[in-house]
């Protein structure tokens, strides 16, 4: 999955914590947008994840997610 644009009054993160509380970051847009704004998620796991916004209001995020089939190729949808 990953962050392909993003229109808000701020900045989003997408992020995870360890136990220790350290930050695993996903997406962030206050460095731009890159290849590096993505995540992997496998197939029936499961996880925690947080979103953080700099200022209050309405966020619209483009994603776009990619996969492996299981029959083999690779599908990829529209934003």
């Amino acid at each position: 999955l990953k962050l392909v644009s993003y229109q808000g009054p701020g900045h989003v993160a997408y992020y995870s914590t360890d136990a220790f509380g350290v930050p695993t970051v996903f997406f962030n847009t206050r460095d731009g947008i890159s290849s590096a704004d993505s995540v992997t998620v496998t197939a029936g796991a499961h996880a925690h994840r947080n979103w953080a916004f700099d200022q209050p209001g309405i966020y619209q995020l483009g994603l776009q997610a990619s996969g492996t089939l299981a029959g083999g190729g690779e599908v990829t949808s529209e934003t």
